[in-house]
């Protein structure tokens, strides 16, 4: 059962190859159609022409003739005044497109004179200056009003679906005469566009799309539309990447602002001393910056949603509610001087030790040091001396004295045995060695 109520004639299931086919059939016979049609509008274009210089009427009035049945198109009248007035709320409610303030203005004027003379039906006897504003203003409306910006909702899903459904025969005829593959990815632009993915392809671009890229169509169409209709740039680049791209958007967009507010390309952004160097020196400053949003340089700000919020707010479309840079007033200028002199004497200046103070108690330790070093050296070398005049008269006592050295050396040396026998005659020829090089040893440590 069709939505609708009424039963839908279903014919037999296809196979692909027929499916192919009945397009290719479907659409030579589209095409066999629209060239009769051209044909028939030459011929009553060129019958119109021949008609006006027969008869002396214009040209569009034989046209209206012709196609007064809407049998083949219908021919676009003037704007009727009647017609006009009907559409005004349309304009003040914003249906009709955008308007200014001052067309706004008009139209509230007309408005109120419609109402005093009771209504649309004598918008003939308004002032010509309102009814020419009128028809100007529905008649430009009625001209743009079958393009995207202005269309209905049903219009663009109509327009969509009838373009991919004539760009899919166009690739199926196309693959069919040049054996070119290819596959095609559609899908809506804003949520409130009630149209499903759509996706067209050759055999071999299905294929692919199903085996070499291994996803399903269904996927795709669903991660492509997450990432139209929600931003989804995570589909592309990772957290690192996207954050790295959204700080050097932010830097990028708040310097081209302020070059292009102060003419010095040379000048740079200043968020430590921005009220001295940027907002007195220059004369600007950096408006409409987003309250929860920390005033700073980008690296300082650690939250990606704080990010996020900054470049949206660098990039509104609303100039008044946009973050830009803007020329202060004298005025403004002034005051924010007397609040910078007033903070600057409110703070309090860090008590910091002068680098010379520094430097001679440094000086004076580095001596202090010098001189302990120093006398701590000359009490080595006196200790030094007095081992050395030490040991040079005990050499000299051995000298004197030498059998005595040599018999404990060699009573300690035999023992118990020969202990009496080395006592009384100190022979012995390891004795005598010890002797004469303790002997010849001790003139060596006094010199």
């Amino acid at each position: 059962m069709h939505p609708s109520g009424k039963n839908r004639c279903k014919g037999p299931t296809l196979m692909y190859r027929q499916r192919q086919q009945a397009r290719a059939a479907a659409l030579s016979k589209r095409v066999a159609i629209n060239n009769d049609v051209d044909s028939m509008l030459r011929v009553i274009d060129h019958e119109a022409k021949r008609l006006s210089k027969m008869h002396h009427r214009s040209i569009a009035w034989f046209q209206h003739q012709f196609f007064q049945g809407g049998r083949v198109v219908r021919q676009k009248r003037a704007v009727s005044i009647f017609n006009a007035a009907k559409q005004i709320e349309g304009f003040l409610e914003g249906r009709n497109g955008s308007i200014t303030d001052e067309e706004k203005t008009s139209f509230q004027e007309i408005q109120t004179k419609l109402y005093q003379m009771g209504g649309a039906e004598f918008a003939s006897k308004l002032p010509h200056g309102m009814q020419v504003f009128l028809r100007t203003q529905t008649q430009i409306w009625r001209n743009q009003k079958h393009t995207a910006p202005c269309a209905s909702i049903r219009a663009v899903v109509q327009d969509g679906r009838l373009t991919l459904e004539w760009v899919a025969d166009e690739l199926i005829a196309l693959s069919a005469r040049t054996d070119m593959e290819t596959f095609l990815f559609a899908v809506k632009g804003k949520p409130e566009h009630s149209m499903p993915g759509f996706f067209a392809a050759s055999e071999k671009g299905s294929r692919y799309v199903l085996h070499g890229m291994k996803r399903h169509t269904a996927d795709l169409i669903k991660e492509f539309e997450s990432y139209v209709l929600g931003d989804v740039e995570g589909l592309i680049l990772n957290h690192n990447g996207h954050l790295a791209e959204c700080k050097s958007n932010i830097r990028r967009l708040i310097r081209e602002g302020l070059v292009a507010i102060t003419g010095d390309p040379k000048t740079n952004m200043q968020y430590e001393r921005y009220e001295k160097l940027i907002v007195l020196e220059k004369g600007v400053a950096l408006t409409n910056w987003p309250p929860d949003v920390p005033f700073g340089g980008v690296s300082d700000i650690g939250s990606f949603h704080h990010l996020r919020r900054l470049h949206t707010a660098l990039t509104l479309e609303d100039p008044n509610e946009r973050c830009k840079w803007v020329t202060l007033s004298s005025e403004e200028l002034e005051t924010r001087r007397a609040a910078f002199k007033k903070a600057e004497a409110n703070v309090i200046p860090k008590q910091r030790k002068r680098k010379t103070h520094v430097a001679a108690e440094s000086d004076t330790s580095s001596s202090s040091e010098s001189d302990s070093n120093t006398a701590s050296n000359e009490e080595n070398e006196g200790d030094r001396r007095s081992k050395r005049r030490k040991t040079a008269h005990e050499a000299d006592k051995e000298n004197d004295s030498p059998s005595t050295a040599a018999k404990s050396k060699v009573g300690k040396k035999k023992g118990g045995k020969g202990r009496g026998k080395g006592k009384a005659t100190g022979t012995g020829a390891k004795g005598q060695k010890k002797d004469t090089n303790t002997a010849k040893a001790a003139p060596k440590e006094s010199h």
